[in-house]
């Protein structure tokens, strides 16, 4: 392959580096360079049948993104292409379709329409057709159905288990997390001589992780090492650095960091974003920016999931400088903040609100650059504000920002609830009540059982029985039963 990539075109004399080659043409234009190599087809003519290619898959990928996803259409499309249509251009759009399928239970095919469509298609060969359907389950996570489409193939579209179906069946066990089953896969494999490859390693490792067994995950990688058919590689590690997200374990993301540099593997953005996960898991801002520095040294560009993560951090280490020193630097480089980067610095500024006026003025501004902004606010956002509210005794400001969100349709039962828990904080019961019943005619909000008993714990703070009477009367003419905390 490499020999074939590393010649000259025989028309239009092009040269390409090997490593870009490999890495985003696959193995459809290694195809395809051959004939170019062998003066079948020119430079040219390559090109423009990948710019097809690229476009063919843009356009399924139109119809199926959008909710509910047009299937039928996509299906459609596919079926008018010519019929020179090549399995490396069938496939990302099938499984794109597949996909759409799976995630939203789309009821345009039935199971057995959908598999049926790309068995018989007669561009595809029967084991091309069969990978197809079985990655799409497998990536989703259906066993089950991976096993029953064997079932219904065998015999017409394959005799005997190879390596290929076993490792996407084993996936699919993985995705599943059910880690017994996919032992047994592994077991099979080896009794039936099939060497495991690094794809293989790489789905146990993942299983694994997913269900919080750290410590599995973590044999699996010294088997791999131990075996040397092959070596770990960068998905294998940020594999392991998510399931060491998942358990909270900074040591352990710290020693496999070291032991990619020590492997020469370089980490990817992906790494990085996964190693500040970690940290903010462990709330641990200094680890978090430290590895938020080696971004940069490793050439890297931080991602938006970057910043939000490493103002997560912030939040959750209580650090509102850090916040704030953050959110300085994405003014900057000219990174705007979305609704979710938003809250986590809210929240950071919260966390200091006692200590210093200048966090509560960032937390609050920021909520007005949401506004200008025409950010969406969410109910994350207002509960968090209100929150701030009750901390800084201001309850004007609880007010505007509850009847925004009612002007803005943003109101829940976590909004609700957050309102009236600031507004018993700062007024009396009965007061409370009265106001929060005022609004509740004007503008047609539920009130739920949790709400209910603040306002009955603030009577009770306030030992005012009367009140909480009547809030308990107000209760059963709703139809909301009382609580043993009521």
């Amino acid at each position: 392959k490499q020999h074939v990539i590393c010649h000259r075109f025989t028309k239009n004399i092009l040269t390409f580096p090997t490593k870009l080659l490999l890495s985003s043409f696959q193995q459809n234009e290694y195809l395809s360079i051959q004939s170019v190599h062998s003066g079948s087809i020119s430079a040219i003519e390559w090109r423009e049948e990948k710019a097809k290619h690229k476009k063919r898959i843009e356009i399924t990928r139109s119809l199926c993104d959008i909710c509910p996803p047009l299937l039928n259409e996509a299906v459609k499309k596919m079926q008018s292409w010519r019929s020179a249509c090549s399995y490396y251009t069938l496939r990302p759009c099938y499984q794109i379709i597949m996909t759409a399928w799976l995630k939203n239970d789309s009821k345009e095919f039935t199971k057995l329409e959908i598999e049926d469509i790309i068995l018989n298609d007669q561009r595809l060969v029967a084991h091309q057709a069969l990978v197809i359907i079985m990655v799409g389950y497998a990536h989703m996570g259906r066993p089950r159905e991976c096993e029953d489409i064997l079932s219904r193939t065998k015999g017409k579209f394959w005799n005997k288990m190879n390596p290929l179906l076993s490792n996407m069946l084993l996936h699919a066990w993985c995705r599943h997390g059910d880690m017994e089953k996919a032992i047994e896969i592994v077991k099979r494999m080896q009794s039936e001589q099939m060497h495991l490859q690094a794809y293989t390693y790489g789905s146990i490792i993942s299983g694994y992780c997913t269900v919080g067994n750290l410590e599995e995950a973590l044999k699996w990688l010294k088997i791999m090492k131990e075996e040397k058919l092959s070596s770990p590689n960068e998905v294998i590690y940020n594999t392991l650095l998510s399931g060491c997200a998942l358990t909270k374990n900074l040591k352990k993301g710290f020693e496999l960091f070291e032991e990619m540099e020590k492997n020469r593997i370089n980490p990817s953005i992906i790494t990085f974003n996964t190693l500040i996960h970690i940290c903010d898991k462990a709330s641990d801002v200094k680890t978090a920016f430290y590895f938020f520095d080696l971004i940069e040294k490793y050439g890297l560009t931080p991602t938006s999931f970057t910043w939000t993560t490493m103002m997560s951090v912030c939040a959750h280490s209580n650090d509102s400088e850090k916040a704030i020193e953050l959110s300085e630097k994405m003014n900057e480089k000219g990174i705007e903040m979305g609704t979710v980067t938003y809250n986590a610095f809210i929240v950071a500024c919260s966390s200091s609100a006692k200590h210093s006026q200048k966090y509560i003025t960032s937390a609050f501004d920021a909520y007005e650059k949401m506004k200008n902004q025409n950010i969406q606010c969410d109910a994350f956002t207002i509960s968090s504000l209100l929150h701030l509210c009750s901390k800084t005794k201001k309850v004007q400001t609880a007010i505007e920002i509850f009847l925004d969100a009612i002007a803005n349709k943003k109101v829940n039962e976590v909004v609700v609830g957050s309102f009236i828990s600031a507004f018993t904080s700062l007024k009396s019961a009965k007061e409370s009540f009265q106001f929060i019943e005022e609004l509740k005619s004007e503008h047609n909000f539920e009130i739920n059982c949790i709400s209910y008993n603040t306002l009955i714990a603030a009577c009770a703070r306030d030992q005012d029985l009367e009140t909480a009477i009547y809030i308990l009367d107000r209760m059963r003419q709703f139809n909301i039963s009382p609580t043993q905390y009521t």
